[in-house]
């Protein structure tokens, strides 16, 4: 019996050692967690340059304009630096278009891009619900044209903060349509640059605007296709019928109403063809 109860002093005495290991590994994974950035917006080749490293010597700061991003799921583009506590990065479309300098600390960060500008969100913002205000709040211009891809400058928008100084790309949609998007904001005054030639300025409130031949509509403009039309745009042209043409006076017919109304022989009940 004495024998017994030493075995299970001991067993127990092991169970206690093992439950201070297992806190400090996890204090430990804690502490090496790092920084997770994850990128979304109108680049469609999203890099990221980054440096100012804390601590050094985990990674090597790149060069410009840094690596590019890998896709993950739900169209954003991810990048973890494990172990990091600090870091200063740019995100940019393989050179320019670019965002200012940027700078995050431990933990995972989702960056929703726009232009040079953005937004940092600690949680996946997909997951957040947005009020039906902030739903209204967004501008997307379509443009068309089959020469040049056409360059969009942005400014004085509502509220204010929204505007380059330089044209930029506009981004390929299909058949010859072109797309910028704005978010949280109300109004912007644009100007698209085809090849050399700057058109006026154009006012877009929250909604989707369509460009195309210089005119700015509400709604997408038809397209044709190889010289067909359709019917339903086609002007209706009624042609009259022959018994309003009096051809033939001899197959005129009068009635008892002709003489009670004394209408004259050019205007007979019934005409003739």
């Amino acid at each position: 019996m004495k024998s017994l109860w030493t075995i299970l002093i001991t067993t127990l005495s092991v169970l206690t050692l093992v439950n201070p290991f297992q806190k400090n590994k996890e204090n430990q994974k804690q502490n090496n967690e790092g920084i997770i950035v994850h990128y979304r917006g109108d680049y469609p080749n999203p890099h990221i340059h980054y440096w100012d490293i804390e601590p050094s010597g985990l990674y090597t700061p790149t060069g410009w304009p840094g690596e590019k991003l890998i896709k993950d799921a739900n169209d954003w583009y991810t990048k973890e630096f494990i172990g990091v506590t600090s870091i200063k990065l740019i995100f940019n479309n393989g050179g320019q278009p670019q965002t200012s300098d940027l700078s995050r600390t431990t933990g995972e960060w989702w960056y929703l891009g726009q232009g040079s500008g953005g937004k940092w969100y600690a949680q996946d913002p997909d997951t957040i619900e947005e009020t039906s205000s902030e739903e209204a709040q967004k501008i997307n211009l379509h443009v068309k044209s089959t020469l040049d891809v056409p360059k969009i400058l942005y400014y004085d928008s509502l509220p204010a903060g929204t505007k380059i100084n330089l044209p930029t790309n506009m981004f390929s949609e299909t058949n010859n349509w072109y797309r910028y998007g704005f978010h949280k904001i109300s109004s912007i005054k644009v100007k698209i640059t085809f090849g050399t030639t700057e058109t006026k300025e154009y006012y877009l409130t929250n909604g989707e605007w369509y460009l195309k031949d210089g005119i700015l509509t509400s709604f997408k403009p038809n397209e044709t296709s190889s010289g067909k039309s359709d019917f339903r745009e086609e002007t209706i042209y009624f042609l009259l019928t022959a018994r309003f043409y009096d051809g033939d006076q001899n197959n005129n017919v009068h009635c008892w109403d002709d003489r009670q109304a004394q209408n004259p022989d050019t205007d007979p009940a019934w005409r003739g063809d």
